[in-house]
């Protein structure tokens, strides 16, 4: 399903906008991954989907290295989505086995995740966009500043709209505190 969701629904321009991937994988999650029943098998399969997500990482690397991932025939590509479908089912369920746990940090984090899920997407464009256009450094530099700049004015950004009531109702939906 996921490897049909990727052959439909791709924007000519903007390759890395995939509606069809986007729209199967919401409907996987939200009607499959929700049932505890799922995530205890994940849970249980988390080790061999996590050394299987590793191999086909090598794989991937191999033979896309360098390459334009955003192009259609890697997007498309049946390989590449097996890697990333395997990859995301290792993660859910190593963080059920491992990670499934509670505390003030943790709760604060779910609090504050849809915003900033609605948040990052801005400020990376805005970061990649002033990095890459506006200074000349290595590679690794560029991934490590953006990485650091773009965590740290997600948090920023999500601070300063939280506490201004019209704007935090408008952008994060949220009336009081």
């Amino acid at each position: 399903m996921i490897w049909g969701g990727a052959q439909i629904g791709n924007m000519p321009v903007v390759t890395t906008y995939r509606f069809g991937i986007y729209f199967v994988a919401f409907l996987i999650g939200y009607y499959i991954f929700s049932h505890e029943k799922v995530e205890k098998i994940l849970e249980k399969i988390s080790i061999p989907t996590s050394i299987l997500a590793i191999i086909l990482s090598v794989f991937y690397v191999y033979f896309y290295f360098g390459k334009n991932f955003t192009e259609s025939e890697i997007l498309q590509n049946f390989a590449t989505n097996l890697y990333c479908w395997i990859t995301v089912i290792a993660m859910i369920g190593i963080f059920k086995k491992y990670f499934n746990l509670e505390n003030s940090f943790i709760k604060h984090m779910t609090k504050t995740s849809f915003g900033i899920y609605i948040l990052h997407y801005f400020v990376l464009v805005i970061v990649g966009y002033v990095l890459v256009n506006y200074f000349d450094l290595p590679a690794i530099w560029n991934y490590f500043l953006a990485f650091v700049l773009i965590f740290a004015g997600t948090f920023g950004l999500l601070e300063i709209i939280s506490k201004i009531p019209i704007i935090r109702y408008l952008v994060l939906g949220i009336k009081k505190k």
